[in-house]
């Protein structure tokens, strides 16, 4: 259901270098979070995949590994050296990119395919994947008839890019029906995030009947990426009962997070290290009566914690409660000069109090 591009997708992310050893943390713990297929990088370009596919078959991980594949004959060998479950090869479909960098026409990419298709089968690749780049900008009837070819020549699986990231979750659900009901192909998802939508796009491609969809861990990738697997996992886990286990996937983005040196918005959602944190006065007194009226999961289910601040923004509630834990219940008339006092001092620091920070109860002796 989720094909998990990190080491492959995630690693196109600007300025972003992992050595062997974390990437082959990141895939064994994919597998133990439920992740059925990873794609663990780019043919012709990393000679260690060998040796990352190797000890994945040694470790018996029970996750399927597939490794990109251009149409190129040296990366098309290096792939038959890898010896993945699925070789996912990958062809430019819109008119531009045929004009623009293959120089090709119709005819002549479907001709480039075949043979590629047939080099691929004598060098013992059997499970072959076909991603369709730039799908959202080619013509249906370019597709349909792409499709057609694919499942002549025996491809497995399409894969639908969109390149850069212009659909919207309808157009998606339409894009994925159009292709299941013109092949008996299995249909995959390919979504960039340039204007937010990849994570919903990748649930609809999935609701509209996709076997799969790409997503990387803190949906790392080209310009702004693609699907958050973390998102993408913890959704179907919490909303739709599939076995993800969000904890773990949390973990991974975190470390990925390290290990990329990368860095992402405080709320940024499931792995944000302020995301459950509260401030105003309606949110944290509805926490306070209930966690769930203002929570969807217990933020401990992805190893976050729930944190009520006292700041510019809080309520009377917030400021009983407060005291009332320290041993000084407010009296009345009490809590609207304390909440002032509290608010006055968290505007001037510009960010909410820290416990030693709180002024102390003033009352006449």
């Amino acid at each position: 259901m989720i094909l998990d591009s990190t080491l492959r997708e995630g690693l196109q992310r600007h300025g972003v270098v992992l050595g062997l050893e974390a990437r082959w943390r990141l895939l064994a713990g994919l597998a133990r979070a439920g992740v059925p297929e990873a794609e663990i990088g780019a043919c012709g370009r990393d000679p260690s995949l060998e040796l990352l596919a190797g000890w994945a078959r040694a470790a018996a991980l029970g996750i399927r590994i597939s490794v990109w594949c251009p149409l190129r004959i040296a990366s098309l060998d290096h792939a038959a050296r890898i010896r993945p479950d699925v070789v996912n090869l990958s062809i430019p479909t819109s008119e531009a990119h045929l004009r623009e960098r293959l120089r090709l026409d119709h005819k002549g990419l479907e001709r480039m395919l075949a043979d590629f298709v047939a080099l691929a089968r004598r060098k013992g690749l059997d499970h072959l994947a076909l991603g369709f780049e730039d799908a959202s900008r080619t013509e249906p009837a370019t597709l349909l008839r792409l499709a057609r070819l694919a499942e002549e020549l025996g491809i497995r699986r399409l894969r639908l890019a969109d390149t850069v990231g212009i659909l919207d979750p309808a157009a998606t659900a339409a894009l994925v029906r159009r292709l299941r009901n013109s092949c008996r192909l299995a249909i995959g998802f390919h979504g960039h995030n340039d204007f937010g939508m990849a994570t919903a796009n990748a649930l609809a491609a999935l609701d509209a009947g996709a076997s799969c969809v790409d997503a990387t861990l803190l949906g790392a990738g080209e310009r702004s990426g693609i699907a958050a697997t973390e998102e993408l996992g913890a959704f179907l886990h919490f909303r739709r009962g599939r076995g993800f286990d969000p904890a773990l996937l949390a973990d991974l983005a975190r470390h990925f997070l390290r290990a990329g040196s990368l860095r992402v918005a405080p709320w940024k959602p499931i792995v944000g290290e302020a995301l459950f944190h509260a401030e105003s006065g309606m949110h944290v007194h509805g926490l306070l009566i209930d966690p769930t009226l203002y929570e969807p999961f217990d933020p401990a289910r992805v190893g976050a914690a729930r944190k009520l601040s006292l700041g510019r923004q809080s309520g009377r509630g917030a400021v009983r409660r407060y005291f009332s834990a320290q041993g000084v219940p407010l009296e009345p008339g009490e809590e609207e000069a304390e909440l002032s006092r509290v608010r006055a001092e968290a505007e001037r620091l510009g960010r909410p109090l820290e416990p030693g920070e709180i002024p102390d109860l003033e009352r006449p002796a």
